[in-house]
């Protein structure tokens, strides 16, 4: 068997640490021989041909979209005849664990929100609706002096009325339930098939609602439960957790949330213009505090999915089998107590750890 470890070459490129990993895909950090570029590299490592499909069609649909606020995909590549996507590596954590770990003020949270919008609207615009936009599909960022958010994941997106421009057959069933209850729109949990845009505006503002309160906003209990609370569109307001919160970031919350779509904000530029007001657009909020604080979030996420380092390539894969599978540049005791000297936190770990980060990260949920 060939395990997917630090040093293990994939055409050009070496892999340098893993990301995240989940039941199908596991995403590492891999440098290109040549260039010397980072980039990170999915790999599809369970290959039936309807997952092989999907990522496929991610890699077309985050190709074509180009934007600042969407992981790019920069090419596919093949492990033995098992696709890989070449992807942007984002150097900072998932919104989903600086959720956790990291109170957002209004500045900093307009400013992840209008990210969100501008990506959100780019794959809109290329007739696209994403289908599972949620926290853990939030990439943040960090360079030198602010934090930028971007969207990753595109494995349930569908093309809306049209041909989308040559990014192939996006194949649901009628009737079909796909994406993540606690973001889902009403008219998700029916028919996936069949929603629109409208659909990825409840998700944003679900996604929202818990960058504000912690919570998803209609809960994260049995599927029926998440159900009944968004179809008669009965959440806890938000001013009970945030009683400081500004009247228009709750008017836009309340619309996005509403269980109709078309009762909802009809577009990403409505939605935003309902959450900025007469607002000024936040400039620059980061303190080097903060930027210091998400890289520190980042690493714990990191730590957390090397620690599991049982990832297995394909099983016919001709990659030169490593000596050693359990060789590590350090051991796993070894690895914690650099991280808790770097996180100076424990209890940093414990709640990641407990939110499900690990087996989150990455994008790491579909194809």
């Amino acid at each position: 068997m060939n395990r997917l470890i630090p040093g293990t070459q994939i055409g050009r490129y070496e892999v340098q640490s893993i990301l995240g990993r989940g039941g199908m895909a596991v995403v590492a950090l891999a440098k290109h021989l040549e260039l010397g570029s980072l980039n990170a590299l999915k790999i599809v490592h369970i290959g039936t041909p309807g997952i092989v499909e999907r990522m496929l069609q991610e890699g077309r649909v985050q190709a074509n979209i180009d934007h600042p606020n969407v992981v790019g995909v920069r090419d596919i590549i093949r492990v033995h005849g098992m696709p890989c996507l070449v992807m942007e590596y984002v150097d900072g954590p998932s919104l989903h664990g600086v959720l956790y770990t990291f109170r957002l003020n209004y500045d900093q949270l307009d400013v992840i929100a209008y990210d969100l919008m501008s990506g959100l609207a780019a794959a809109h615009a290329r007739n696209l609706v994403h289908r599972d936009l949620k926290p853990q599909n939030v990439l943040l960022q960090i360079n030198a002096d602010r934090v930028v958010a971007k969207i990753v994941d595109f494995g349930l997106a569908k093309v809306r009325d049209g041909d989308g421009e040559g990014l192939g057959h996006f194949r649901t069933q009628s009737g079909q339930m796909m994406g993540t209850p606690s973001y889902m729109a009403p008219e998700q949990f029916n028919d996936a098939k069949t929603v629109d845009h409208r659909a990825d505006i409840f998700a944003l503002a679900a996604v929202l609602f818990e960058a504000l309160t912690g919570e998803p906003p209609f809960g994260t209990d049995a599927l029926t439960e998440i159900y009944g609370r968004a179809a008669t569109g009965k959440f806890t307001p938000i001013e009970h957790t945030r009683p400081d919160l500004p009247p228009r970031i709750r008017q836009a919350l309340e619309a996005g949330l509403r269980p109709k779509p078309e009762d909802r904000p009809q577009s990403v530029a409505e939605f935003r213009a309902l959450w900025q007001g007469t607002a000024p657009v936040p400039t620059n909020p980061w303190t080097a505090r903060d930027l210091a604080e998400m890289a520190a979030i980042r690493d714990a996420e990191h730590a957390l999915s090397a620690e599991d380092d049982g990832t297995i390539l394909p099983p016919d894969s001709s990659l030169p089998e490593r000596p050693d599978p359990s060789a590590k540049p350090l051991s796993n005791s070894t690895n914690w107590t650099l991280f808790l000297g770097l996180v100076a936190i424990t209890a940093l770990v414990a709640i990641l750890a407990g939110s499900g980060v690990g087996a989150a990260m990455w994008w790491l949920n579909t194809p």
